[in-house]
């Protein structure tokens, strides 16, 4: 069967508002160039729309016009493109969800360790950060909440003194294995976020999980984060001004 009749068949069996990629098409590797041309010409005619590079919908038709895919039904896709590496969602969604804030974005951040170029919607944008853990932890969850405390300042909408006990109460929902590997992969961020994170878990009393954090610290390191943290209990002990 020819490429052009293989992308044909394809489409034909998805629904109206499908998303594809060159993962949905049954073609070899060598092959690759005659199906991104392939793929121009359905663009080209109408019978696809393009996202971005390399990423295509079937238009749905409605009264109101052609609908482009969900956000989030994009936003799982890529998510799931990507589940052999490191792919998270990070920035305005993870700050609302975890109420840390009420505001809403239109810009959608996804933390990868193969960073690409943003993809413009017709409603907002997707950005693309680099992770900075070099594997995937047991939840994304944990890197959210290092990418929450490292960026604790600039949630917008928020203060630290307000994000401060939205983050214990988040703290303490995970078990202790999941504190205990959020020590473990601490070490990739900075070391002000270490510093925050290890005052958090000394308010929450779990000083041995404190006190792996303290390790990674240089003992002459100051931190300057601002008077919300510096007035908790045991800012002192991590050099908080």
């Amino acid at each position: 069967m020819s490429i052009m009749n293989t992308v044909r068949e394809t489409v034909e069996t998805k629904e109206p508002g499908s998303i594809l990629t060159y993962r949905d098409f049954n073609v070899p590797l060598e092959s690759s160039a005659m199906l991104t041309k392939a793929l121009s010409l359905f663009y080209r005619d109408g019978i696809l729309k393009r996202i971005t590079k390399g990423w295509y919908y079937k238009p749905e038709v409605t009264e109101f016009g052609t609908m482009p895919p969900d956000t989030a039904m994009i936003l799982r896709r890529l998510l799931d493109e990507q589940k052999d590496q490191i792919a998270y969602m990070t920035g305005p969604l993870v700050y609302n969800s975890f109420w840390l804030t009420t505001q809403l974005s239109t810009e959608y951040v996804i933390a990868t360790d193969r960073p690409r170029s943003p993809i413009r919607l017709r409603a907002g944008s997707i950005r693309f950060v680099r992770a900075r853990l070099k594997t995937p932890p047991s939840t994304p969850r944990l890197a959210q909440l290092l990418d929450v405390i490292m960026n604790i300042g600039d949630i917008p909408g928020t203060t630290i003194a307000e994000a401060i006990p939205i983050l214990l109460v988040r703290l303490k929902e995970l078990s202790r294995k999941q504190l205990q590997e959020l020590v473990d992969i601490s070490p990739a961020y900075k070391p002000s976020t270490r510093a925050t994170l290890g005052v958090l878990l000394e308010q929450m009393g779990q000083l041995s999980l404190a006190t792996a954090v303290h390790k990674t610290l240089n003992p002459l390191s100051t931190f300057d984060l601002g008077p919300a943290l510096s007035c908790l209990p045991t800012s002192l002990n991590w050099r908080i001004v």
